[in-house]
């Protein structure tokens, strides 16, 4: 029996030795591992904030300080909706000489223009209503009795595209023109449709059209100003900002786009004084670039 007991205890000892002996030669092969992968590497430090486009509270990160983001860049400020339209002009509608041509359908079916008023003005009841639906059906009744009347074509453009049909709008501020309006707010509205289409190129021929035609709107300039910084042109954005804030003080964007464009020129000064004059309208400018900013200016 004490033989049996001796030995029970020798078998346990050996398993323990044996264990112990395991562990040691775990961590050694740890150690070693970890010698050969090399020290971790510490986290890397986030890069400068610089301003972004679209908010206030939005930010975007970049190896290069210098490439700021415009203000607007991704959404071109709209021409205004509800501005005066060149052939309706009051809120009776359209006035009779405008609809004293000959009116007639597809299909040659002859109408008084007594009849195309009638329709264009429900157009612009039910468009004053909000029921755009119902706008656009009755004004493009107006354009089959009319063809030729290109202020329907400017209407159908507008609620085209509140109703987010971008193409048919571009396509009724061409009819527009191709019937005779040829005036700033065609040409600016019809900018607007090809910056958002991405057709950078035809959105500044049609806003510099609208430039052409006499438009002293500051919003033009500065989709002017966005349009030419996008191709990297910062003279020429710069200069129509500054046309932009100094028919609009107010336009906070503007001068943010003109210490963005002055940033990416070198130019910290300008930069900083445009950002000072957007800061106090309201802009939250990122700490981050507050600082970058200022190591500039300081020479550093």
């Amino acid at each position: 029996m004490r033989s049996k007991r001796y030995l029970t205890t020798t078998v346990w000892l050996a398993l323990a030795i044996i264990a112990v002996a395991w562990l040691r030669f775990s961590s050694k092969v740890g150690a070693r591992s970890a010698e050969a992968a090399g020290p971790v590497a510490p986290k890397a430090i986030s890069a400068p904030v610089v301003p972004y486009a679209d908010s206030n509270s939005q930010a975007s990160s970049s190896a290069d300080a210098g490439l700021v983001a415009l203000k607007g860049n991704e959404a071109p400020v709209e021409p205004n909706l509800v501005g005066k339209s060149t052939a309706a002009s009051s809120a009776s509608g359209v006035a009779g000489a405008d609809l004293a041509l000959a009116v007639r359908n597809n299909n040659g079916v002859q109408a008084g223009s007594a009849d195309v008023a009638v329709i264009y003005n429900e157009a612009e009841a039910f468009n004053g209503q909000g029921r755009f639906a119902e706008a656009v059906a009755a004004y493009e009744k107006a354009a089959l009795l009319q063809p030729d009347l290109a202020e329907t074509y400017l209407r159908l453009g507008l609620l085209y595209f509140k109703l987010n049909l971008v193409d048919k709008a571009g396509d009724s501020y061409q009819k527009a023109i191709g019937h005779g309006m040829d005036n700033a707010e065609v040409y600016f509205h019809l900018g607007y449709i090809e910056e958002v289409k991405g057709a950078l190129d035809k959105a500044l021929e049609n806003y510099l059209l609208s430039e052409k035609k006499g438009s002293g709107n500051p919003e033009l300039f500065y989709n002017i100003g966005n349009a030419y910084a996008r191709m990297d042109k910062g003279m020429e954005a710069l200069a129509y900002y500054k046309r932009a804030v100094s028919m609009n003080p107010q336009h906070m964007d503007a001068f943010i786009n003109l210490s963005t464009v002055s940033f990416k020129l070198n130019n910290f000064a300008d930069a900083g004084f445009y950002l000072d004059k957007a800061v106090a309208l309201g802009y939250k400018a990122p700490e981050e670039y507050l600082k970058v900013l200022a190591s500039h200016q300081a020479g550093k």
